[in-house]
């Protein structure tokens, strides 16, 4: 009995991953359009607007679209004028139900050291993703045309994992904060941490296995709540109560 329990406890994998705005945020439509911005060129960034939108795509297709454990699924949309695009005001052009790309050359981009930045807005208090965002540095000072293409796909699903409603992992994986070319894949800890906000019906109780170190723990939603702690205590309190119970009836 008391192996059986332990068996069980142990098979709750900690994860290290975060939520990107410390509250629950996610899509409330299971498909995701991508679709790019052509206000301003990305010519210093060394891509088009076309080749931006097909790099996207691929970069959800080849890490988000393959979790078989999560309901999300990115869509290829494509380039159009917004009325307006500008990292001051990251979510003016976007649209509900659609991650927004584009280059920017705003001072921005410098302040933060950052190649490429992701994020969402959402309403409260449902953690509704409204508007959703990814913007390249399009600066002269741009380092994105020295990346290899792999390493521009690993970024851009980085920063899409951002726009869904993700933040930085603690474990070495595609949502470490620190990118490098070696992650051509997600990690157990990324597809723990997409699963658990976007858990496929059909997938629930595999979901109810992993126990997230999230920046909240507070909201609802279709992630698993409490149940996998009480169970967790409960089967804790077996333990104690099957070892008590045998130190209290061996011999002196």
């Amino acid at each position: 009995m008391k192996l059986f329990i332990f068996l069980t406890l142990i098979s709750f994998n900690l994860h290290a991953w975060t939520l990107s705005s410390g509250a629950i945020s996610r899509f409330p439509s299971d498909t995701v359009s991508l679709n790019v911005a052509t206000n301003d060129s990305c010519s210093n960034a060394g891509i088009t607007h076309a080749e931006l939108l097909n790099e996207a795509f691929e970069a959800a297709e080849q890490y988000w679209n393959q979790v078989p454990t999560s309901r999300l699924r990115f869509i290829k949309g494509t380039t159009k004028a917004v009325d307006a695009y500008s990292i001051a005001s990251q979510t003016s052009g976007a649209t509900q139900g659609e991650i927004l790309l584009g280059c920017k050359d705003e001072a921005d981009f410098g302040s933060i050291g950052a190649i490429a930045v992701g994020g969402n807005s959402v309403t409260f208090p449902d953690g509704s993703i409204t508007k959703a965002w990814v913007s390249i540095d399009g600066s002269a000072s741009s380092t994105y045309d020295s990346l290899t293409k792999t390493e521009r796909l690993a970024v851009l699903a980085h920063e899409i994992g951002h726009a869904i409603g993700l933040g930085h992992s603690e474990k070495d994986s595609l949502m470490y904060f620190s990118i490098v070319s070696t992650r051509e894949k997600l990690s157990d800890d990324d597809m723990a941490a997409v699963s658990w906000l976007y858990p496929n019906r059909s997938d629930s109780f595999d979901v109810l296995g992993s126990c997230g170190t999230i920046a909240t723990m507070g909201g609802g939603g279709n992630g698993p709540g409490p149940f996998q702690f009480i169970l967790t205590a409960f089967l804790g309190m077996l333990m104690v109560l099957s070892f008590t119970r045998k130190t209290k009836s061996s011999p002196l």
